[in-house]
């Protein structure tokens, strides 16, 4: 269930994102757009990280555990810095970014692509706005029929959940504090944070969260936020 997951994610993510660009009007539009989502996706962002470290400080779930034995390991070496890191975005060549499943790179191909096709005569774009829109539409149908096997995959992980703590491998307790940790940090960010930012945009929260709640619902279900792409375009 989860390769499956992994096998549409980059498409997904490629095809969702160049068949927006290509929808737009012009440059300014996608400007525009892009300033107001990444305001909101570091505000959010940064909140929810402050909280979870917060909540994991003041919980300790991993404090009783139990003592863990070290060995001795050679120490790994130093993968880079920042800037490689931006390096290893731009890929060699197309494919390579889908193959090393990298991200970045896949949104920045994305990026390149809208921006260059918005440069295009217009019959030209709109040809290429609906080609997109198509393959995108041809993932999302394969993300409809991969959540039919959800029922399967959520009984496997929760099988072989029971059957790694029956063994001993994982503790109840430090598993318990651990879901307790997540859940009241999800609720908080959910139930309080988000929607005071909502009310300062002078947005109802709760007619978002009735529109948001089929996503959450496959996000708690299928523990991945690329299955819950398609709801949420819709």
């Amino acid at each position: 269930f989860m390769r499956f997951l992994k096998l549409i994610s980059l498409p997904m993510l490629f095809f969702s994102l160049t068949s927006t660009i290509t929808g737009m009007k012009n440059i300014q539009e996608m400007q525009f757009i892009g300033k107001r989502l990444l305001k909101y996706t570091l505000l959010t962002s940064l909140l929810a990280a402050v909280l979870a470290l917060d909540l994991f400080l003041f919980i300790q779930p991993v404090s009783s555990a139990s003592p863990v034995t070290y060995i001795d390991v050679e120490s790994p070496s130093i993968q880079g810095n920042y800037l490689s890191l931006i390096v290893n975005s731009i890929p060699s060549n197309f494919f390579l970014a889908f193959t090393e499943e990298n991200v970045m790179a896949v949104v920045l191909l994305s990026i390149a692509i809208g921006l260059a096709t918005m440069q295009l005569p217009t019959q030209q774009k709109q040809l290429l706005h609906r080609l997109f829109s198509a393959l995108f539409q041809v993932v999302m149908k394969l993300t409809q029929c991969i959540a039919y096997l959800m029922p399967i995959g959520v009984w496997s992980f929760t099988t072989l959940l029971l059957h790694n703590l029956r063994l001993g491998e994982l503790s109840l307790k430090v598993l318990g504090l651990y879901l307790l940790t997540v859940i009241l940090a999800n609720l908080l960010q959910g139930c309080i944070i988000l929607p005071l930012c909502l009310l300062w945009k002078k947005i109802s929260p709760w007619k978002q969260a009735l529109s948001m709640f089929p996503a959450l619902t496959m996000a708690f279900s299928s523990r991945s936020s690329n299955a819950t792409l398609p709801i949420t375009l819709q």
